[in-house]
């Protein structure tokens, strides 16, 4: 086993003589990133991955993924924690950071995949249908919108006037203009002064029911 107290330059030497070590390159890497050199620790960590895949092989894939957030990767952050997806049932910590970054590329179809492994993990996390409900209404999928925005609403959300109005929107599409009353009346009795909402409002109530709006 490597010296449980060396130093990153001792751990480099010790893994010189012992180049397949689990534990040797593992720890050389922690120690790098216990001091902040995160470029440093993708060389023992890739090396790690290149010639292992069993137990241990997570943390790696997970450290290489922190390195690759902490100098500001997101590409390469993104690409090692879908590795990880693919190679075993990751946690939802890994599902909710590949929403954030999916989320953040406007990466739709990745965003939808994603929320949806997060939702299959952990169905009762707010994020899950919030970043759901968002990428099927950019991806034009209006019915996965509104039962995603619906589920969100009954988990108690953060922002729940943009949901209310999102739900209308996307009600007030499909003709079911009583349900978009009431989503969009919702929204603005938290929020009276909110502009797009008091739109949306007097477009609908001219509307009967069953007739689809004009976006």
């Amino acid at each position: 086993d490597p010296p449980a107290k060396a130093d990153a330059a001792a751990l480099a030497a010790w893994n010189e003589e012992h180049p397949n070590s689990v534990a040797g390159l593992l720890t050389w890497a922690q120690r790098l990133g216990d001091a902040g050199q995160w470029e440093e620790a993708k060389v023992p960590l890739k090396r790690l991955l290149g010639i292992y895949s069993g137990a241990g092989a997570e943390t790696a894939y997970l450290l290489l993924a922190k390195a690759h957030r902490e100098l500001d990767e997101p590409i390469a952050e993104r690409q090692v924690l879908e590795e990880l997806a693919h190679a075993d049932s990751a946690a939802d910590g890994v599902y909710l950071r590949l929403t954030e970054l999916s989320a953040a590329a406007e990466d739709w179809e990745r965003l939808a995949i994603n929320a949806r492994r997060l939702l299959a993990v952990n169905p009762m996390l707010r994020s899950g249908h919030r970043h759901l409900a968002r990428a099927a209404e950019e991806l034009g999928d209006s019915d996965a919108a509104i039962g995603a925005y619906g589920a969100l609403l009954k988990l108690d959300p953060i922002d729940p006037v943009e949901a209310h109005f999102r739900l209308a929107r996307l009600l007030k599409v499909k003709g079911q203009n009583d349900l978009a009353r009431r989503n969009v009346l919702k929204a603005l009795e938290e929020a009276p002064r909110y502009r797009a909402a008091q739109r949306l409002l007097l477009e609908i109530v001219d509307l009967p029911e069953g007739a689809a709006g004009k976006e």
